[in-house]
């Protein structure tokens, strides 16, 4: 193996570990507050209430927050599922924004650590692809991450897709918040971004048109 396909590998395998970590870290929060309200109603019920029916009441609104962290909880193990099987085959079809949405999910640890608003958007009629939704994920993340640094709390990074030329699905990165430097300097060390478009068969473009911080546009190519 070269030095520069060790050096991907490497970078892949690290992206999948923080993902992970985050993603778990999340989950484990939201089982630490419901084994806190489990407390909270156990000392309500055992404290003999005089009026028992504020007793009721207020054990219903800690069962209603506990269902809402056990719902948060279920979505993020779902979606951390889906992410860790998305590279168990090299070529699959999917939704581009699913990838994108997933990513975006298991990313708002990491962002809102720095107060930085992650969002998706997607347009309407965006094709399936062929193509490997896993190595989409990380060069999105890996597009990403810097600019997430880069940016001031309250900084903002939108993500769109769309059906772009050639029916193909297209991803928008825009970022809004603070006088860091342009996106090329804030992307993904070359390498990696030219070995991930050449595995995807797909292209990037920095559209400036006298933006502070320039779009970045990523063509989507199916394989099949």
């Amino acid at each position: 193996m070269s030095s520069r396909e060790d050096e991907f590998c490497q970078a892949r395998i690290a992206f999948q570990g923080r993902i992970v970590a985050d993603a778990t870290h999340e989950i484990q929060n939201h089982f630490a507050v419901i084994k806190e309200y489990k407390g909270l109603i156990s000392d309500l019920l055992q404290s003999k209430p005089n009026d028992m029916d504020s007793c009721v009441k207020r054990c219903r609104e800690i069962s209603g927050n506990i269902n809402e962290r056990a719902r948060l909880a279920a979505e993020m193990v779902e979606t951390l599922n889906r992410f860790t099987h998305r590279g168990d085959v090299a070529v699959s079809r999917f939704r581009v924004e699913q990838v994108v949405e997933d990513l975006v999910s298991l990313m708002q640890r990491s962002a809102s650590r720095k107060r930085i608003t992650l969002e998706a958007a997607h347009g309407r009629k965006v094709p399936e692809v062929a193509n490997d939704p896993s190595l989409i994920q990380f060069l999105v993340y890996s597009l990403i991450a810097p600019i997430v640094e880069a940016l001031p709390e309250e900084g903002r990074i939108r993500l769109s897709t769309q059906r772009g030329k050639g029916k193909m699905p297209e991803i928008t990165l825009a970022s809004e918040g603070g006088d860091a430097d342009l996106v090329e300097q804030e992307l993904m060390a070359p390498e990696l971004l030219s070995s991930c478009l050449d595995r995807l068969q797909g292209s990037y473009l920095v559209e400036d048109a006298g933006r502070k911080r320039p779009k970045i546009l990523l063509s989507i190519t199916s394989l099949s």
